[in-house]
């Protein structure tokens, strides 16, 4: 009788724990862990997504579209269709700006997405530099700085960025042989405005992830990024972040911009990171951070975001924060009216992958270019460098290569040498 009970017992306590551990998965976790990965965004909905022929259809006359990719992370083929659906805008009026987020150089493995890096290892062959290319034949208008591009090393960044026709931002990266005067490495801000029909002055800014200090003082060399919460001498939070922010949005007021943009690569989503303090340095950090302006307003009218992968058209409370994923999962689209000094921007959605495949056909240019480069058959620096120059003539600059076009002589175009956008290949546009 005793061995029955002994033997009832240790069963009964064998169920007992299998059900408390039951109950300890089932549960929701609470554990700092799970806090890293809130996402900060508000989930999507019907009219966030919107389709190429619903673009297209729009009357476009004054007006600016803005379309932005972020975290292309090597996938360049996804770029024809984007260079389709930019010349169909063109050709039905509208002014279009193409505008990056950052790591745009180089192919990144994703859980979600494993077709990264191997179907897209090509670029890093280049380090780079093919994106660079792929990039100038769309005509990219400006990019950021994400922490990506330092994968490679700063040094060769600052060679493959001599290349760029694009204008390169960023207003909190210095750097120790920067020959500008403040020492950022790259231009902080910009302000975009049509030359033929200016209406309203578009200031935009450059903001880059602190976590790009991960990537190693041997590959930033030199390279400072600044950001991250501190508590100062009187105990107050503070943000260096922040007050570049404000510098920047200060700035381009100053040189009457109407509506200001930042074009940021940091994200939305709290995660496991090399640097405890980005919970502080995320685009929604920032932007509650801003001062307002004297009617109580935030002086931040739209963030064009990228870094966490994540896509959305707003923040948790409604903050003006938009992203496209990652590889384009989405386009961003932003359309703003160039004779609404007030309020000009009306409308920004997402178009889905999917959706741009089938309204927007792909660039057979741009998907030979992109076959040549992932082929291994094209002299990227004797290329880039003649699209380049043939740029800086005025001419129009080729898509596909010559084959005996060579020469890797000189620094046309020392990016961070200049305090200006560089001269578009569209005589209409006009960079301040």
């Amino acid at each position: 009788m005793r061995k029955q009970v002994t033997f009832r017992s240790i069963m009964s306590f064998i169920l007992a724990v299998a059900f408390a551990l039951s109950l300890v998965v089932a549960a929701p976790i609470t554990t700092d862990a799970a806090e890293e990965e809130t996402i900060y965004a508000a989930p999507l909905k019907d009219g966030d997504q919107k389709t190429v022929d619903y673009l297209l259809n729009k009357d476009l006359t004054n007006k600016i579209v803005i379309l932005h990719t972020t975290d292309v992370h090597g996938a360049l083929i996804k770029l024809a269709n984007v260079s389709t659906l930019k010349k169909e805008l063109e050709a039905k009026g509208a002014d279009v700006l193409l505008i990056d987020g950052g790591d745009f150089s180089y192919a990144k493995e994703h859980k979600d997405k494993p077709e990264a890096p191997k179907e897209y290892e090509y670029l890093n062959d280049s380090h780079g530099l093919g994106a660079i290319t792929v990039m100038n034949a769309l005509g990219y208008d400006y990019a950021t700085i994400g922490n990506h591009e330092y994968e490679f090393g700063a040094s060769d960044l600052k060679k493959n960025l001599q290349y760029a026709n694009f204008q390169t931002m960023s207003a909190n990266i210095k750097s120790s042989d920067s020959t500008r005067t403040d020492g950022f490495t790259y231009t902080p801000h910009v302000i975009y405005q049509n030359k033929d029909n200016p209406g309203i002055k578009i200031g935009l800014f450059g903001v880059t992830s602190i976590e790009t200090r991960g990537q190693g003082k041997s590959k930033l060399n030199g390279t400072e990024i600044i950001g991250e919460a501190n508590v100062n001498n009187d105990k107050k939070f503070h943000n260096p972040l922040y007050d570049i922010a404000n510098a920047q949005v200060k700035a381009l007021k100053s040189e009457g911009a109407d509506t200001i943009i930042a074009v940021a690569h940091l994200g939305v989503k709290l995660k496991d990171s090399r640097n405890k303090y980005l919970k502080d340095n995320r685009s929604v950090d920032m932007y509650n951070n801003m001062e307002l302006d004297s009617d109580g307003t935030n002086p931040i009218d739209l963030i064009l975001d990228g870094h966490s992968h994540n896509s959305l058209v707003a923040g948790e409370k409604g903050e003006p924060i938009m992203s496209g994923g990652i590889r384009l999962d989405n386009l961003g689209v932003v359309i703003l009216d160039n004779q609404d000094k007030n309020d000009p921007i009306k409308e920004r959605f997402l178009i889905s992958l999917a959706d741009l495949e089938r309204g927007a056909k792909a660039d057979p240019e741009i998907t030979e270019l992109v076959g040549l480069i992932s082929d291994n058959k094209i002299d990227l620096e004797g290329f880039t460098r003649a699209q380049h120059e043939a740029f800086l003539r005025g001419e129009t600059v080729p898509v596909l290569p010559e084959n005996k076009v060579s020469g890797k002589g000189g620094n046309p175009n020392d990016n961070k040498k200049s305090t200006k956008p560089t001269k578009n290949r569209n005589s209409k546009r006009n960079h301040r």
